[in-house]
């Protein structure tokens, strides 16, 4: 069995990210029998929502690496809306700003890209 696939449980001890090169990196440290465990994840990308209607122009924010996509969710009053995806959480924080500026709303724009991670992959401590 290739060693990069091998499966083994452990405790999540620390989770940390960063803005690399390629776009998000994570990093997470874990507790195994097998020993400690090192898990980098890296070229990830940051992802907020917006309201499917918000009309986004690119040209207000020159040098913005965002990708906005159509999904198929909504709020939880039944809104439908868009996910903006960007390279790097350094984007996200213009975006935010552009955003109060403009009056649109992003939802979930606040959470961290190592919790998003683990969250969408119904990761807890015990992995």
């Amino acid at each position: 069995m290739d060693d990069r696939m091998a499966s083994v449980t452990g405790l999540l001890l620390t989770r940390h990210w960063r803005d690399g090169p390629d776009g998000v990196e994570l990093l997470f440290w874990a507790h195994s029998s097998a020993g400690p465990l090192r898990l980098v994840f890296r070229g990830r990308r940051t992802v907020c929502f917006t309201p499917a209607d918000t009309a986004l122009d690119p040209a207000d924010l020159p040098g913005l690496r965002l990708e906005r996509k159509r999904l198929r969710l909504h709020t939880l009053d039944g809104q439908p809306v868009d996910g903006l995806y960007l390279t790097h959480q350094q984007d996200l924080g213009r975006l935010r700003a552009h955003a109060t500026a403009a009056g649109f709303q992003l939802y979930e724009s606040d959470i961290k890209p190592h919790d998003r991670f683990l969250m969408e992959r119904f990761i807890t401590a015990p992995l």
